[in-house]
């Protein structure tokens, strides 16, 4: 029974492989249904047979005469419509194998090849501000890891239209996955925000945005803030010059009594008019 069963399933692939129009290439998304579609000739086609790997039995079929599905649920992980499988993203994995068949006529089988999206990361090089105003300002892009080649593009977006000079550069990374990346340059003539958009066929969660704020800087709060630094010096150094005033006639009145209480045979009798001298005024001393 096995040796006619293996006999039966070679003997199918072998019919396939003879009547078969070449391969395509399917790529899915883990989180969304994949869909195929049988692009041969139908003209005439009474049944269309759809075959999962190996399986010499199909996994799903569409009757054109009746309009009819089979498998017809919803909760089945196949369902056909006229020349299209949908199929649960759970029931298929990298690598995969999906056939179309029809019984009838010449080159009447397609085979499908199934390859999962590989969603990228981004990064998005945003420069320090503010910048003054007319300053060339460049940002970069950078969409790494995706797969396959051209399933994503990046654009850009601002709150302002001005002119954008855009430069791209595509790289094959580790692991075969590709890396792209997007460079604008522009003069700054206002504050604004510019926005990196990844999109294509591989976002499969859906585009992501990545928003820079560039800032320029206001020459009115730039005067006031030097204005308000002049006065904070300015208040510095008048405390400072009367703090040392203070502390040279306190210095002074210090050292006065100090020779009053030392001193028990004489009167200390400051001398001079100037009381800011840095010098200690001379002390005289006489008998009673």
């Amino acid at each position: 029974m096995a040796t006619n069963k293996f006999i039966l399933q070679s003997a199918l692939l072998l019919c396939f492989s003879c009547l078969i129009q070449g391969n395509e290439l399917v790529y899915f998304c883990q989180s969304n249904p994949v869909v195929i579609t049988c692009n041969i000739n139908l003209v005439k086609t009474a049944v269309l047979y759809w075959y999962h790997n190996d399986a010499n039995k199909p996994v799903a079929s569409y009757i054109f005469s009746d309009n009819s599905s089979w498998p017809d649920d919803e909760v089945s992980s196949y369902f056909p419509i006229t020349n299209k499988l949908y199929i649960r993203p759970t029931a298929v994995e990298e690598g995969d194998i999906l056939i179309c068949h029809t019984p009838h006529g010449r080159k009447n089988t397609k085979e499908f090849i199934l390859h999962q999206f590989k969603t990228p990361h981004t990064t998005l090089n945003c420069p320090e501000g503010p910048f003054d105003r007319g300053t060339a300002v460049k940002l970069k892009c950078i969409a790494s890891g995706f797969y396959p080649n051209g399933s994503i593009k990046i654009s850009w977006s601002t709150n302002e239209e001005f002119y954008m000079e855009t430069q791209e550069n595509i790289s094959k990374g580790i692991n075969d996955w590709f890396d792209l990346s997007s460079e604008v340059s522009f003069q700054l003539l206002a504050s604004l925000n510019v926005t990196c958009i990844l999109h294509g066929s591989a976002m499969c969660t859906g585009n992501v945005t990545t928003t820079c704020s560039v800032m320029i800087t206001d020459p009115v709060k730039k005067k006031k803030f030097i204005y308000i630094i002049l006065v904070i010096v300015v208040i510095v150094v008048v405390i400072f010059v009367a703090l040392c005033r203070r502390y040279r006639r306190a210095k002074l009145i210090i050292e006065m009594f100090r020779q009053k209480f030392l001193s028990s045979d004489g009167v200390q009798i400051p001398s001079g008019e100037n009381d800011d001298s840095d010098e200690s005024p001379p002390i005289v001393y006489y008998n009673v």
